[in-house]
């Protein structure tokens, strides 16, 4: 059964911050591959979980929010994680993030960031 508990349920400093306009869904996989799978493979909404949705100003300042040490610093987050069968904590390759301005998603590559189109 999926989880039901967001980011939006849980107090995180800087995830919400008002004064930033720009709006991102993070999704994390379920089973982590850091970047071991071909750069071609498909990417499948089956293999992510919803994390939730923040606020950021553009994909590498959610990837520095999405980091541990800065929305989880207490362990705040491990409930949540638990809860969705999620293994990390930290954004990795591999993850998954959806811009709702551009209505684009982009996969975390080992550097930057890969637009992507993924299959349902």
């Amino acid at each position: 059964m999926a989880s039901t508990t967001s980011i939006f349920d849980i107090d995180f400093p800087g995830l919400q911050d008002p004064s930033i306009p720009s709006r991102f869904t993070v999704f994390y996989r379920t089973h982590p591959t850091f970047g071991l799978e071909a750069p071609e493979a498909p990417v499948r909404l089956k293999d992510f979980q919803i994390v939730g949705t923040i606020r950021a100003r553009d994909l590498e300042d959610v990837f520095v929010r999405m980091q541990g040490d800065n929305w989880s610093p207490e362990g705040e987050a491990n409930n949540l994680l638990h809860e969705k069968g999620l293994m990390h904590t930290s954004m990795s390759v591999g993850d998954l993030v959806f811009d709702l301005q551009a209505n684009t998603w982009h996969l975390v590559a080992g550097i930057g960031f890969r637009q992507v189109d993924p299959a349902l």
